[in-house]
């Protein structure tokens, strides 16, 4: 492939792999040496992006849930995608979640979830795989239920009735595709599955009513809202 940037107003392009720092395309094709290396420890994020790092894990999870471009939903049921690169710094995780939406009680569902996540180097791929499906678990969690509610005397939310999370047999089932580069350092997950996850679902329900819901948690009384106006 090739990298096109604009530089002092005039087009310029290096071929590169797409699994390339962009920092070396820029210093060493482009001979923009302003752009410079740090301390090679990722603390500023500049040698972990890649020239196309985001393509492979957009491409691992359509793939992994025959997902295709511009595609449909409706009469209640969507899928939607998600991406990210975490801090900018860290894993490139993609995720497509499907959404069950009931329009009469307002409740939204998460059956099924797919992600693809590059962390570079993978030292364990166990404790990676799962760091991802919990990450999205935890997110359907936070985007379907979690919500602090205050009144002038304080916190209201100080129970499980009140504070409502997600219980076991609505938690959707998660599928994880990992992408290793031994040829890089490792680039670490944190909590790089959860921004996508949500993104995914939100995109989900939009796909699945027509409507974009834009307050989260997804409740019955917000979804009933937004499906009525």
């Amino acid at each position: 492939m090739a990298v096109s940037l604009k530089v002092n107003g005039a087009m310029r392009t290096a071929p590169a792999e797409p699994d390339t720092q962009l920092l070396y395309v820029l210093r060493n094709d482009l001979e923009l040496n302003g752009a410079k290396f740090g301390c090679g420890l990722a603390q500023c994020g500049a040698c972990t992006v890649l020239v196309d790092g985001a393509h492979a894990v957009i491409e691992a999870v359509a793939r992994m849930a025959n997902w295709k471009p511009g595609q449909k939903g409706g009469a209640g049921k969507g899928r939607g995608i998600g991406f990210a690169k975490y801090k900018n710094l860290a894993t490139y995780v993609a995720v497509i979640a499907e959404v069950d939406v009931d329009r009469a009680s307002g409740k939204v569902s998460v059956p099924r979830a797919w992600a693809a996540a590059d962390s570079g180097l993978i030292i364990n791929p166990d404790g990676l795989a799962n760091q991802i499906e919990g990450g999205i678990i935890q997110s359907t969690n936070w985007t379907l239920h979690e919500e602090v509610k205050f009144t002038p005397a304080g916190i209201a939310s100080r129970d499980w009735l009140s504070y409502p999370i997600l219980i076991m047999p609505d938690v959707p089932k998660v599928e994880v595709e990992l992408i290793n580069r031994p040829e890089e350092r490792p680039l670490g997950s944190g909590e790089g599955s959860q921004g996508p996850a949500v993104a995914a679902i939100a995109n989900a329900f939009a796909a699945a009513t027509g409507k974009r819901m834009r307050e989260l948690p997804l409740t019955a009384e917000r979804v009933k809202g937004v499906l009525l106006g």
